[in-house]
């Protein structure tokens, strides 16, 4: 066979296998963006879930699995909850408290994106647009390297 086609088929599939694994990054990173994202749009529930979940044996019946869910659950909220903390001071010490704020208003009380335009008296793309972009940054502070969306 020749051996410039022999070289130039290797070099195909080296290229070939160098995008394979740049794209299965970038889908990993998302999906790490999109589990940030169900993490704050849940948040309010599971703070409720820590104080509602009954985990104590009842007529002799052990709960284990809610005693471990609402543990795990805690957990991941008091790591969330110090990522939230690095995320307000940095924002207020780099001018922009107000895209926190939106962020804040949004997934940690409930508020609607119009809601947060009245407050905040701006444009109704813009909390959205605030709120993404804090769910980036907090992303990375949960889950370090495979939080950043982009490769």
């Amino acid at each position: 066979m020749n051996p410039k086609i022999i070289e130039l088929a290797d070099a195909a599939a080296q290229k070939a296998v160098k995008e394979f694994y740049r794209e299965m990054k970038k889908e990993e990173s998302k999906k790490v963006l999109h589990n940030t994202w169900v993490l704050m749009e849940k948040y309010i529930e599971m703070k409720k879930h820590i104080i509602r979940a009954v985990s104590d044996d009842e007529g002799g019946v052990c709960l284990y699995s809610v005693r471990q869910s609402r543990t795990k659950t805690a957990l991941m909220l008091e790591n969330i909850d110090r990522a939230i903390e690095e995320l307000r001071k940095e924002q207020s010490e780099s001018g922009a408290k107000y895209k926190f704020d939106a962020f804040d208003m949004h997934f940690l009380q409930g508020k609607t994106y119009e809601q947060i335009c009245d407050v905040l008296d701006c444009g109704k793309n813009s909390p959205a647009r605030w709120c993404k972009e804090m769910v980036s940054i907090l992303s990375v502070k949960l889950f370090g390297v495979d939080g950043i969306d982009k490769w």
